[in-house]
């Protein structure tokens, strides 16, 4: 069997499981996730202060990477709002009515900046975030993914969102946290072969 039609097998098998409901978590209520979100933002963007690279991608992208790894380490995230699949990476689902509700708030001020060819948001935090309800682990997590990112061009940013986990989802679909689980490191002969006898034994050839 081609290592193409193993992959393909495999990528319908990892659709089929996180489409079962009662199974993944797209979302963590119970944090009440819209306000924890609210606090991170205000908390990256400051730290972001002055920063003409920093705009809405590498705002989601942080929030993103963030989330996910905590979750895949400590079996809860950071925020806990739900994330999608959109066209440059992985996006908290309703930021863009957050952002709008923050600005009218005065908490938040969002101006188009023109860089080339291209306009991007830059953000200006009004108010301090409230850090009380997160842990040092937490925020040294968010500290992690900013350092990763600060540098960087948004255009890498994106693409280093663009993972197995990304993936998984058609776009505008929402991202089950589970998937951060999910591991981007090359297969080994052994996962090869196990993956050719686990196709063949369910079907899955084409």
């Amino acid at each position: 069997m081609k290592i193409a039609n193993i992959f393909s097998a495999c990528y319908s098998w990892v659709i089929r499981m996180v489409k079962k409901p009662n199974k993944m978590t797209f979302e963590f209520s119970t944090l009440n996730p819209n306000e924890r979100l609210r606090e991170m933002i205000l908390y990256i963007v400051k730290r972001h202060h002055g920063n003409t690279r920093f705009g809405a991608t590498k705002l989601n992208k942080i929030l993103f990477f963030s989330d996910f790894r905590f979750f895949a380490l400590r079996g809860e995230p950071i925020t806990g709002v739900s994330y999608k699949k959109d066209e440059f990476g992985p996006v908290p689902a309703d930021i863009g009515t957050l952002l709008k509700q923050m600005e009218s708030a005065g908490e938040l001020e969002q101006k188009k900046h023109t860089y080339g060819r291209t306009k991007r948001s830059v953000f200006t935090a009004k108010r301090q975030a409230n850090l009380t309800n997160f842990t040092k682990e937490q925020i040294a997590e968010v500290d992690s993914a900013i350092n990763k990112v600060i540098w960087m061009k948004s255009g890498d940013v994106s693409d280093l969102s663009h993972t197995r986990l990304w993936k998984i989802a058609r776009m505008g679909e929402q991202i089950p946290y589970e998937a951060a689980l999910i591991s981007d490191a090359p297969l080994t002969n052994y996962e090869i072969g196990r993956t050719k006898k686990l196709c063949s034994q369910y079907g899955w050839e084409n």
